[in-house]
């Protein structure tokens, strides 16, 4: 009698690895279109392995220096009255913190889920208040693990209640060692 059973190399090779789902945040005055623009090379080493969905800030950053506003400059939120933000100001606002957390939880209804969340610089501090939320039970979705490039502590008074334990979540972070704006933890 013959053995009908795949050999261990057959069902390996007939088992199909699904790619992992990640969702990328880009950076403030940036959008999604140019943060994949921007990681190309990231993009074409992780191809085999993972899925990036770039996802746009839901607010406009406008200002003198961005000129004609033929580029569509993005925000995540706003840490001064005047529409703006920096990674440094400690103890503002967060004007429209809200609005992008609905378009996130839109996004992941849509489109989820995600296996992991990505984020460059204040899209890098979305991902770790994400997580530190996630953590806390206040997200309706979930994600697996973090990757966070030139990433912050947000400064923002609301935000403050995050970082008051240690989140558990696999995360990646990435800077840069003569990074001016961010300077390495």
């Amino acid at each position: 009698m013959m053995d009908k059973s795949p050999s261990h190399n057959e069902s390996n090779s007939k088992r199909t690895r699904e790619k992992l789902r990640i969702l990328a945040f880009h950076g403030y005055r940036q959008n999604g279109h140019i943060f994949k623009a921007k990681i190309g090379s990231f993009r074409k080493a992780v191809s085999k392995y993972a899925q990036l969905v770039f996802l746009s800030a839901p607010h406009r950053v406008v200002s003198e220096e961005c000129g004609s506003g033929e580029e569509d400059s993005r925000a995540w939120w706003f840490n001064a009255e005047d529409n703006s933000f920096s990674g440094k100001c400690l103890g503002g606002p967060a004007i429209g913190f809200e609005d992008t957390l609905n378009l996130i939880e839109k996004t992941v209804n849509e489109n989820g889920p995600f296996d992991g969340f990505m984020g460059f610089s204040q899209g890098a501090c979305l991902v770790g208040l994400l997580a530190a939320m996630q953590q806390k039970s206040y997200l309706s979705y979930s994600f697996k693990f973090a990757i966070l490039a030139s990433g912050f502590c947000s400064g923002s008074l609301v935000h403050k209640g995050f970082y008051d334990e240690e989140i558990n979540l696999p995360s990646l972070h990435v800077y840069g060692e003569s990074d001016s704006i961010i300077p390495k933890g």
